[in-house]
């Protein structure tokens, strides 16, 4: 069972997720580019987290659900997707797809290690 009193931490890790996620958007202007980019960082975070924080379960909690689940997006990625579709950008479209569905997993399964290492 979950406990309910990390849900603050937690909460307050997501807001300064999504605030970086901003951050950076505006930095490279918001495109399917820097959703990617996001996205990539925030799943290589998440398996080097997972690699490094074996010893404590709330802490790898408060950082892979909240600030990095805060950090990547899913639903700006579909829409980036969905305007690439719709302007015909082929090659982009299928950069950022190929991102998401090999990239993201890969550099997380890297980060990550093999279990018990």
């Amino acid at each position: 069972m979950r406990r309910l009193n990390d849900y603050p931490a937690i909460a307050v890790a997501a807001a300064l997720g999504a605030a970086v996620r901003l951050a950076f958007a505006e930095a490279l202007e918001p495109t399917w580019y820097s959703t990617t980019t996001v996205n990539l960082v925030a799943c290589l975070a998440a398996g080097l987290a997972i690699r490094w924080i074996a010893d404590s379960e709330r802490l790898r909690r408060v950082i892979t659900a909240g600030l990095l689940g805060g950090l990547s997006t899913f639903a700006t990625l579909t829409e980036d997707l969905r305007q690439l579709v719709a302007s015909g950008d082929t090659g982009p479209l299928l950069l950022a797809f190929a991102a998401a569905v090999i990239g993201c997993p890969a550099v997380f399964l890297l980060a990550r290690g093999r279990p018990g290492e």
